[in-house]
């Protein structure tokens, strides 16, 4: 029991001997300021052990100490140990005022600092000499910053390279020979005009010999039906002689002795084709100056003979054309980046020279 009553005094004991070492202290850098300027006011906690709480007195920015006397801002900071708390200070009229002693709290023991007198100064104006007196200065410039350039210098540059690309490309495809598809006009056959033309030759070739009924009435035939597709869009080709002759009964494209005429033509030639009939040469001049007069009566002779007719490009054209046009897209897109990044610059530019 003796044991635990001398260890509780000694424990009284060192803390009654570490409180006694705590000071408090006010400083203040100037006693005397002109109305407007600043005066730092430091208080400083000394001898506190480490961990302590140490509480200040607190002022919010630009509120008053005491009447007349104003707290710009507040700074803490330690310094060998020592905890300090800076109140920059500032007074707006001329006279003498008292900095209050502050309370400061260390591990809940209140300490007082010291009040310091505090004179506030105006400036002496010497009136008998008003032309000494100055404007205001101009508000300064801020420095040179090429942190805020930098950007703008290097976007520069980049346009710079941009527009020798551009240049490039479109010496390129200035130099490049370009590709046309050439167009001519050609004078187109009407179809009673190739109709007749293949019956001339059949004429030359086959007719004064008769040497092969078979080709000549294949190739004269060949030539009526390619005739009535050209003509009549009939698909001839397709049709055989019975339903050539059908269509042509049933549209009526010609009298009917015509189509009677060339109802036999076909007959005719289906039987040399294909059952190996013979027929006289008489006959055949006959049969071919019948489909001659029914294409002569049945011409379409003011229809268009004029045809545009375009070249086809080649492969290796096509390419080439292909990449002119990407060389195109991408000037284009250059063009455009370019002039983004001069309006930024710009506006950029404008901004910081204010």
């Amino acid at each position: 029991m003796k044991r635990f009553i001398l260890t509780i005094i000694s424990i009284v004991f060192v803390s009654a001997a570490a409180i006694a070492q705590v000071s408090v202290q006010a400083h203040l850098d100037s006693v005397s300021i002109f109305v407007g300027s600043q005066t730092n006011l430091t208080v400083t906690v000394k001898g506190a052990r480490e961990g302590s709480n140490i509480v200040f007195p607190s002022f919010k920015d630009e509120q008053e100490m005491t009447p007349g006397v104003e707290v710009v801002r507040t700074v803490n900071d330690t310094v060998d140990g020592c905890s300090r708390r800076t109140y920059i200070l500032t007074a707006w009229d001329e006279g003498k005022y008292n900095v209050p002693a502050l309370d400061v709290q260390v591990d809940g023991r209140k300490f007082s600092t010291n009040s310091i007198p505090l004179t506030v100064n105006t400036i002496n104006i010497d009136t008998a000499h008003t032309d000494s007196i100055r404007p205001m200065h101009d508000i300064a410039g801020q420095p040179y910053d090429w942190g805020e350039w930098s950007p703008l210098f290097w976007l520069s540059v980049l346009v710079l390279v941009l527009l020798v690309v551009i240049y490039y490309l479109y010496s390129r495809l200035r130099a490049g020979k370009p590709i046309i598809s050439r167009i001519k006009f050609i004078r187109r056959l009407l179809p009673h005009e190739k109709a007749l033309q293949k019956i001339e030759k059949i004429k030359a070739e086959y007719l004064s010999e008769s040497t092969d009924q078979k080709k000549y009435y294949t190739e004269l035939t060949d030539a009526l039906r390619q005739y009535l597709e050209d003509r009549f869009d009939i698909k001839a080709k397709e049709m055989t002689s019975s339903e050539i002759v059908y269509r042509l009964e049933k549209e009526k494209k010609e009298d009917g002795s015509m189509v009677d005429e060339l109802r036999e033509v076909f007959h005719t030639a289906d039987l040399v084709k294909f059952a190996k009939y013979s027929v006289q040469d008489n006959v055949n001049d006959a049969y071919l100056a019948s489909v001659v007069q029914f294409i002569d009566a049945t011409k379409e002779e003011n229809a268009p003979t004029v045809e545009k007719v375009g070249s086809k490009l080649s492969e290796k054209d096509k390419n080439k054309m292909r990449r002119r046009k990407g060389v195109r897209a991408t000037i284009a897109v250059l063009v455009i980046a370019v002039a983004a990044i001069m309006a930024y610059v710009i506006w950029r530019v404008v901004e910081l020279l204010g």
